[in-house]
């Protein structure tokens, strides 16, 4: 086999094998080993650790665990000690244990009774509404609530409640002071440690917002399962490997998480695998320094006598070899200079021979070219000896074929002949078993024949007795209807013995007189067989009573066909007949009645053809009514679409221009173009919401919200109005109203926002003042009262029931100085009243108005509550290196917003549709996107789905915020169910869309 190494390579080769493979294996058993225990032995340290954490936080909860027991035999349990003294004792443990932030004494009713010093002004509160008080338990068990934060220091609190004596001990714990417990016995690796509620829910975590903002821990499914298994391992943000592990509390069911940095947990693994490959590394190249220095030599010989071989196989044979390597290569050399010799004497040799050979070469030659002439004749005797064979040959196969053709036939008519043969002999064997079968046959028959004899007899018999004794009358006559036979039912039914009737004709007795020549008449056609039976009839008995029979008649016949008579039955039809008569009657009558009802029955028809066409005019009158009321919600968003945008253009660029400084005179001409702006926008709104009024298309929601934030804020907005025109506008809530409640914010944020601006707008001087108060508390709903009172120029008494219609102003001098739609207070009116609520009014001209409206709103638990309270806190702008996505195909819309985005310290990429869109996302990462729906090339729609269907591949989420001019309900479901997260109408307000971005860049 050909070698594609060079012999140094193939040292080294070998050498690597021998030497360098076997240490690499030996050192990667070793550090595999040592690998293994090192982490064996790290986990079970940081078990150990993860166990002393949640022992500690163990001992943390049965700390006050004791308390509570030692304080309810030394106060709950007695009766004779002051308040002062209780307070004082509450003081002193809160003193002692700084991770208890309030002990308090609750009675019965609800009310606190006793706290320690520093919160005396709880004393005499309600705690009803309390986690604890709800969650108390009577028979004296530990109960604990749900974690909250606390009013006094802010932090994580949870309550522990004993219920003795008739009397509700609580003790408020301060959750922060665990981990400062638990950090203590924590070594240098411990990154993090946090404590999770039972369902994942941060309770004690280094990083605050992640307590405050009531976060999920992320990882909470595998911690569960990790309390079982061991720690489990995840990706940080800086691509560090953490360590996970985690403990549950048998008393709270609370998690305590241990987080460990993996670089420092396995620092003394890394240490030894960077030492031992440092070590292998140092070890091959020393190896391959010596092995070089030692293959050189070996090489160096192995060239000098490569070198000599060429000129010798050049044919220079003058050359001598010295060495004074390695005594190897002495003798090698030794060696090689006498085969030298030797070659060049058997090249001399090889010379002469090749003369000689090339002399005997050419007289072969001739020789062979003599025996070549013979052999040429001789292959032209032999063919022609072939073709003499061929012949023969071809002869003796077709009388081959001929005799075997010829035995093929006789062996085919044996063959037919065998066939018949076998086909005559079973025709005569089924012959045989035919016979057989037939005479077995005529055996049966005899014996059957002598069985049915018998059973003649045996029918004879019976027969007789069922005709003596059947409940039908039977009779037997000859061919001339006399009566030879008549049973006992016939003597019954017609009084006539047997010994009368027999010899006497069926006509001659038994039908009246007047009828006996239709009844000869039937009888002759029942003997020449046209008919059968004889329908219902009359009947005279012995007694001359008149029977209705039907007579049924069978012909009886000799051996050779010949009729001898007949036997009859009689069915007594009488009943029937006078039933059939009284039908007769019951029908003549009924047939007046039908008559009289066809009558009714065709004028009814032609009612309900009358309303039935009425129905069908009405049903598509009804279908002409909806597909323009369909038509007309198309038209009002294809108007709001085409409307919105440019006045988008107009008040956006109005607002920018706005911002920047300007003299008195333009500002003012700017100003009435804002405001000029804002009045056409509101009469397109109005315009639009009272549409989906009509349309029922208003869907009424309930969800938490701050409803005293939603006064104040749309007060808020208000309140440049109010002070251009000298106006004192003022709030004023009753506290005693929840701040959290359930309802529909933007509904009533609408309603506020048309009488506040109707208030301000109709106030020259003075003053609005808006009120919201408790009307009624039910078991789970509040009503909530509403005023809105002004110093105005007050309502007309002529004109006050004008006020609520649609489309109609006071005077027509209003409208020209207040300008409006007349839309605001009916489509408020409709709002309350879908929203269960009623809304009035007072007023009196030149003196002022006070609009009042209710709605009714729902109750929110307290987890809720707090929960609401978090999420809804303020978002610090930091907005920094933030790149957002704009996608507009107008430009001024596009110009717009894009200098408000740039105001907000944003960076913007610009796409003018949705194609363009696609691209830039795949090349940068947006923290957020707003898209434009109605757009060129590619709409909104489908650039939304196809980046949501790339984000479920890469597993991430951009908030998407629709922005169009179309402002129906049913298009922004649209956006929604495309995957879009939020929505803003133009033309864009600077507040609202900067509310957004604070809202969905976090």
């Amino acid at each position: 086999m050909k070698r594609i190494f060079s012999l140094k390579g193939q040292m080294l080769l070998n050498n690597i094998f021998i030497f360098i493979l076997p240490t690499l294996i030996v050192g990667y058993i070793t550090i595999s080993i040592t690998n293994n225990q090192v982490q064996e032995n790290v986990k079970q340290s940081n078990n150990i650790l993860a166990l002393n954490v949640n022992k500690q936080v163990e001992n943390f909860i049965q700390c006050p665990i004791n308390i509570i027991n030692k304080v309810e035999k030394e106060v709950l349990l007695k009766d004779n000690l002051s308040d002062k003294e209780i307070d004082t004792y509450f003081n002193t443990i809160i003193g002692i244990y700084p991770y208890i932030d309030n002990i308090q004494i609750i009675s019965k009713d609800g009310f606190v009774k006793n706290t320690a010093l520093f919160n005396k002004e709880k004393i005499g509160t309600n705690a009803t509404n309390e986690d604890f008080f709800k969650k108390i338990d009577k028979s004296g068990k530990l109960v604990w609530s749900s974690v909250f934060i606390s009013d006094q220091i802010k932090k994580p609190t949870v309550s522990i409640s004993l219920y003795a004596n008739g009397k509700l001990l609580v003790v408020d714990l301060n959750l922060s002071t665990i981990i400062k417990i638990a950090q203590d016995t924590t070594s240098g690796s411990v990154q993090n440690i946090s404590i999770l509620d039972g369902k994942g829910i941060y309770l004690v975590d280094n990083n605050h917002d992640n307590v405050n903002q009531r976060r999920q821990f992320s990882y909470f499914n595998e911690i569960k399962a990790e309390t079982k298994n061991g720690g489990i391992t995840i990706n940080g943000k800086s691509d560090n490997e953490l360590i996970l592990y985690s403990t549950k509390n048998k008393h709270t069911g609370w998690y305590s998480v241990i987080t460990l940095d993996s670089n420092k947990v396995f620092e003394p693994i890394i240490k030894i695998k960077n030492t031992f490959y440092i070590s292998f590394a140092m070890m091959i190249l020393l190896y391959f320094i010596l092995s070089e220095l030692s293959i050189a030599n070996i090489t160096r010989a192995f060239n000098n006598l490569i070198n000599i071989t060429k000129l010798i196989s050049a044919g220079d044979y003058s050359i001598h070899t010295k060495i004074k390597d390695y005594s190897e290569f002495i003798e090698l050399y030794k060696y090689f200079d006498i085969m030298k010799e030797n070659v060049q004497l058997r090249e001399n040799e090889i010379l002469s021979l090749n003369l000689e050979l090339e002399d005997k070469v050419v007289k072969r030659t001739k020789q062979l070219d003599q025996t070549n002439y013979e052999l040429e004749e001789l292959n032209s005797s032999l063919e022609e000896i072939n073709c003499e064979l061929e012949k023969s040959t071809i002869l003796l196969y077709e009388e081959i074929s001929e005799k075997q053709r010829v035995a093929k036939e006789i062996s085919k008519l044996n063959e037919q002949l065998e066939d018949r043969v076998i086909k005559r002999t079973k025709e005569l064997q089924n012959m045989n078993l035919e016979l057989e079968r037939t005479n077995a046959q005529l055996e049966a028959e005899v014996l059957e024949r002598a069985k049915v004899d018998k059973a003649l007899q045996k029918s004879e018999e019976l027969y007789r007795n069922v005709y003596e004794n059947s409940p039908l009358a039977f009779g037997i006559s000859d061919k001339n209807f006399k009566f030879i036979d008549w049973n006992k039912r016939a003597e019954e039914l017609f009084i006539w013995s047997k010994e009368e009737v027999i010899g006497k004709r069926f006509m001659d007795f038994l039908v009246p007189k007047e009828i006996s020549h239709s009844i000869n008449d039937l009888a002759k056609k029942i003997i020449d067989a046209e008919i059968k039976d004889i329908t219902c009839t009359e009947n005279i008995t012995k007694d001359g009573r008149i029977l209705f029979c039907e007579w049924h008649n069978s012909m009886l016949h000799d051996e050779k066909g010949n009729l001898i008579g007949f036997i009859s039955m009689a069915l007594d039809k009488t009943e029937n007949v006078k039933a059939e008569k009284e039908v007769t009657e019951a029908k003549n009558q009924t047939d007046k009645i039908n008559d009289k009802l066809k009558q009714a029955n065709s004028n009814l028809k032609k009612e309900i053809l009358e309303r039935i066409a009425i129905e069908e005019q009405l049903t598509k009158s009804k279908l002409e009514a909806e597909q323009a009321n369909i038509a007309k919600s198309q038209f009002l968003a294809n108007m709001s679409h085409e409307i919105r945008t440019p006045i988008n253009g107009i008040m956006g660029m109005t607002q920018l221009a706005l911002m920047t400084d300007l003299d008195e005179e333009p500002r003012e001409y700017l100003t009435l173009v804002m405001k000029s702006a804002k009045v056409l926008l509101a009469i397109i709104n109005n315009v639009l919401d009272f549409s989906k009024i009509e349309a029922g298309k208003i869907i009424i929601e309930s969800k938490p919200f701050k409803i005293k934030d939603v006064v104040k804020e749309v007060s808020t907005l208000f309140d440049l109005s109010a002070n251009e025109k000298g106006i004192r506008l003022s709030v004023k809530i009753d506290k005693n109203i929840p701040t959290i409640l359930k309802g529909d914010a933007i509904k009533l944020r609408q309603i506020l926002s048309n009488i506040i601006g109707n208030a301000v707008k109709f106030t020259q001087m003075g003053k609005v003042i808006v009120g919201m108060s408790m009307d009624h508390i039910y078991e789970n709903t509040v009503k909530v009262k509403f005023s809105i009172r002004d110093t105005g120029i007050g309502i007309p008494k002529d004109k006050q029931g004008l006020l609520f219609e649609r489309f109609k102003q006071l005077d027509s001098t209003y409208t020209k100085q207040y300008q409006g739609s007349g839309l605001g207070l009916a489509i408020s009116k409709n709002l309350v009243e879908l929203m269960e609520g009623d809304i009035w009014f007072e007023s009196e001209e030149w003196v002022g108005s006070t609009f009042y409206f209710t709605t009714n709103l729902q109750k929110v638990e307290t987890t809720l509550s707090n929960n609401v309270l978090m999420l809804s806190s303020p978002i610090n702008e930091n907005n920094f290196n933030e790149k957002v996505l704009l996608v507009e195909d107008d430009k001024i819309n596009r110009r717009i917003t894009e200098i408000i985005l740039k105001k907000k310290n944003l960076k913007v990429l610009i796409a003018e549709n949705g194609k363009d869109a696609i691209e830039l996302y795949d090349k940068f990462e947006f923290s957020l996107i707003i898209m434009d729906i109605n757009m060129p090339i590619m709409d909104g729609y489908t650039a939304t789905l196809l980046i949501r269907e790339k984000e479920l591949l890469l597993g991430k989420h951009t908030p998407i915020i629709a922005m169009t001019a179309y402002a129906l309900s049913s298009d922004r479901d649209k956006f929604i169910l495309a995957g879009m997260d939020d929505y803003i109408s133009k033309p864009v307000n600077f507040r609202e869309l900067s509310s957004k971005i604070d809202k969905w860049i976090k």
